[in-house]
């Protein structure tokens, strides 16, 4: 999980986002919100990876790596949810998405469009499952 031997169990549990084969769910730290400088920060996991064969492939390669700058796009003419947030590499090669649960979180915290930034911070290996490969750093500017 690229985590150190003393990291504590929240910090294990963050980076897992709780998950065991079996499970349905996932859990994610709170974002943090941070009013002095206008933002919203999380840890977040990318979703969708196995619908974008070319992103899997980028990943898969080893091309993708932690400290990684991403770009974080809002897709409002997405179907399945217009507050939809696709994310790509600086390349162009479209990866996943920012999880929903987030979005949700995001929606609560303000009304305003957000501007956001991401960055890798961890790329599990080729046998993890797809929704785990991928662990980012986004910031939300308002």
């Amino acid at each position: 999980m690229g985590l150190t031997e003393e990291a504590t169990e929240f910090e294990i549990l963050g980076r897992s986002l709780g998950r065991r084969i079996a499970d349905t769910i996932e859990v994610y730290p709170e974002p943090i919100v941070d009013f002095a400088r206008k933002s919203i920060e999380a840890e977040v996991p990318i979703h969708g990876l196995r619908y974008h064969p070319e992103g899997v492939g980028y990943v898969d390669s080893g091309r993708l790596q932690e400290g990684d700058t991403v770009e974080i796009r809002n897709e409002p003419e997405n179907a399945h949810d217009s507050r939809a947030q696709a994310v790509f590499t600086v390349e162009g090669v479209k990866l996943g998405y920012i999880p929903a649960p987030v979005l949700d979180y995001l929606s609560q915290c303000t009304d305003r469009k957000l501007s956001a930034s991401g960055t890798v911070v961890h790329v599990n290996s080729a046998l993890a499952e797809q929704h785990q490969k991928i662990t980012l750093n986004v910031v939300w500017a308002y």
